[in-house]
């Protein structure tokens, strides 16, 4: 059966006779009509109208059915762990007032859409508050945190060039009541393309899209210019305009004279830290944590060596290690600003109590690190945060190796070549990939397709990155650090 055979029974049914009701089809179709009680015509006469009435009628009907998607929530799969994670850390260090509240447990996948030329996945999950939160794979994502936030279009686009001039691909979400309401893209020429799109049941209540451009529209008579929301009616009920400005080359000027001094962190807290509160020291600084976010750190009797270390500007905060949807984290959050020999931050969403807090300098970590991989100051608030920093040294050493410079464009050799190449650097060889080198030493065994480097924390924990073919393949270096 055609599409247009299905429209056009869903306006017929069965029951209506022999050949249907025509104000009957017209109701379906969504059109009102007045008739006067004699002009009524007969049964039979009805079927030439209908034929030339749905010639009009039914492709903006099919048009209408057929890009839209309807899935029931509740019905859909569930979303992956790393998923889950990824909007659990929504909005993570917001104030309450500012916080999304995802439901990130009911997070769920919609299907899937042809992005930058590929099938790629789209999942939501629910806010307290009645809005949601999106995320396309390889895309991007986005939140409509309140139910009083929720507008008719939420779109963004990318242009398909640095100079811009024309738009290659927009996705988004629609919010409406319209059962027949349809996207529709419109081009400098005057065509248009109607975009598909998934609309999910309640407690989402919203369609999602993505749409790649074809190729032909990339210049300024054919380019994209608006992208609208229509109903059943054709009426537009939300408008969204591409604009093309020019785009300037930037001038970078000369640098101003002296030295960049960043901004002061607060010296003291508005209000005091709550109990319980937590205490630890470290390299000459204090920290006094509160159950209300409130943080204290006293650098008074910084160790100098340390002092030197940091420079000019900090980056000071707290972390509590997690294990959320059965993901390993250390969910932290961080405030930059001036060193001073006290100073207060206040961290939201982090429940308490903590693991540790730390000062990180104003100095990039490179390998070898001149602080042995460690932050400048680190303060262990539970055993767990003693072993975390000493687990994070090792696995940061490791990292910093491998994704140094020189290291990028040594491990792309193999064999004999791969072995000479990493003759200068204090490493070890070791007999094959499961082996483990001494502490504080980083190891690494040749396959013939790549290389495995090896250290191990001394908690015993071993951290390893595999290399094949050019490309890290399996590493177990996070979260503790990262590595590409």
């Amino acid at each position: 059966m055609t599409d247009v055979q299905q429209v056009l029974d869903s306006l017929v049914p069965e029951h209506a006779g022999e050949f249907g009701e025509w104000d009957d089809v017209l109701a379906r179709a969504g059109v009102a009509r007045e008739v006067p009680e004699d002009a009524k015509a007969p049964r039979r006469g009805v079927i030439a109208a209908f034929v030339v009435a749905a010639a009009i009628v039914v492709p903006a009907l099919v048009a209408a059915v057929l890009t839209r998607t309807d899935v029931i929530f509740s019905d859909s799969k569930p979303a992956p762990n790393m998923i889950k994670k990824q909007f659990a850390d929504l909005g993570f260090g917001a104030p309450p007032r500012f916080a999304l509240g995802v439901q990130a447990a009911k997070a769920r996948e919609l299907g899937t859409f042809t992005i930058h030329g590929r099938r790629r996945s789209v999942w939501v999950a629910p806010t307290r508050q009645g809005g949601f939160c999106t995320m396309f794979e390889a895309g991007f994502g986005g939140c409509v945190g309140h139910r009083s936030d929720r507008r008719i279009l939420g779109a963004t686009y990318e242009e398909g060039s640095p100079q811009g001039g024309w738009v290659s691909n927009v996705g988004g979400w629609v919010i409406t009541r319209a059962a027949r309401a349809r996207l529709e893209l419109a081009y400098a020429d005057g065509s248009t393309a109607d975009l598909p799109y998934v609309h999910v049941s309640p407690p989402i209540a919203a369609g999602f899209f993505w749409f790649d451009v074809p190729k032909g529209h990339s210049d300024k008579r054919t380019r994209a210019i608006a992208l609208y929301v229509k109903d059943g009616t054709g009426r537009t009920l939300a408008t969204q305009r591409f604009a093309y400005e020019p785009r300037r080359p930037i001038h970078v000027g000369p640098m101003p004279k002296g030295k960049y001094v960043p901004p002061s962190l607060p010296t003291r807290s508005n209000v005091p830290p709550s109990e319980p509160i937590q205490r630890g020291t470290g390299n000459g600084v204090s920290v006094t944590a509160g159950a209300n976010g409130v943080v204290l750190f006293d650098a008074s009797r910084i160790d100098p060596h340390v002092r030197t270390l940091i420079g000019r500007s900090v980056g000071a905060g707290c972390f509590k290690l997690t294990r959320e949807f059965g993901i390993f984290d250390a969910r932290e959050l961080v405030f930059s600003g001036r060193f001073a020999s006290a100073f207060a931050v206040r961290i939201f969403g982090l429940s308490h109590p903590w693991d540790g807090c730390e000062i990180q300098g104003s100095y990039g970590h490179r390998w070898p690190d001149r602080n042995g991989s460690h932050s400048a100051v680190e303060i262990a608030l539970t055993d767990k945060g003693r072993r975390y920093f000493i687990d994070r040294a090792a696995a940061r050493d490791l990292a910093l190796f491998v994704r140094m410079a020189k290291m990028q464009r040594i491990r792309k050799l193999t064999g004999a070549k791969l072995i000479a190449a990493l003759a200068p650097y204090p490493i070890v060889r070791l007999p094959s990939a499961g082996a483990t080198p001494p502490l504080a030493k980083i190891g690494f065994a040749p396959t013939t397709d790549g290389v495995t480097f090896v250290e191990r924390s001394p908690t015993g924990r071993r951290f390893y990155v595999e290399i094949r073919h050019r490309r890290i393949v399996h590493k177990n270096v996070k979260p503790y650090a990262f590595v590409f």
